[in-house]
């Protein structure tokens, strides 16, 4: 009786690690996402200032 308890509480004590494994492995995943796109926000940020310089410099020379 108290090995079988002792067992199931095994179980449920692993299955507990388990879950917080998943959940950083989310989380993780997550935080990359969101990385990523704030890497990519700011090369379109600096395609636009890059193409808005471009202008300045042809309507500069145009004059």
């Amino acid at each position: 009786m108290f090995y079988e308890e002792s067992i199931k509480q095994q179980f449920y004590e692993e299955s507990i690690k388990q879950l917080f494994y998943e959940e950083s492995i989310k989380q993780m995943f997550y935080e990359e996402s969101i990385k990523q796109l704030f890497y990519e926000e700011s090369i379109k940020q600096l395609f636009y200032e890059e193409s808005i310089k471009q202008l300045f410099y042809e309507e500069s020379i145009k004059q």
